[in-house]
């Protein structure tokens, strides 16, 4: 007998997208009640006022600074740093130990690497 209320729809991605998430992995999904999310590991710290886009992947360890805004597509792997009020363009990669200083804008496509000692 169906429930008031009940969207099965909503239910069955529910439950596949649990299928998708490895564990230590939590989806964010946006506020705006657009269908994007994103993929947050457990262990990475997202300061306030973060805005996130659609299909972001943010990996082990990452620092996101306060203010700090993230395209579509981008993907932030394990250890890297996002400086407070930065800006990442869409698809854009920030490789493992990589940094973004503050209020630094990274152009759409680009790719950061971290810096030689």
């Amino acid at each position: 007998m169906p429930r008031d209320n009940f969207d099965s729809t909503t239910e069955f991605e529910a439950v596949e997208r649990k299928k998708l998430l490895k564990p230590g992995y939590r989806w964010l999904t946006n506020p705006n009640g657009s269908r994007g999310s994103a993929r947050i590991d457990r262990r990475a710290e997202l300061g306030p006022d973060v805005t996130i886009g659609e299909s972001v992947f943010i990996g082990e360890g990452v620092t996101v600074g306060e203010g700090a805004i993230i395209g579509d597509g981008v993907n932030i792997y394990r250890n890297a740093t996002i400086g407070k009020r930065a800006e990442i363009g869409n698809n854009a990669i920030i490789k493992s130990d990589a940094t973004v200083e503050d209020d630094e804008k990274v152009l759409a496509g680009a790719m950061v690497s971290p810096k030689e000692a």
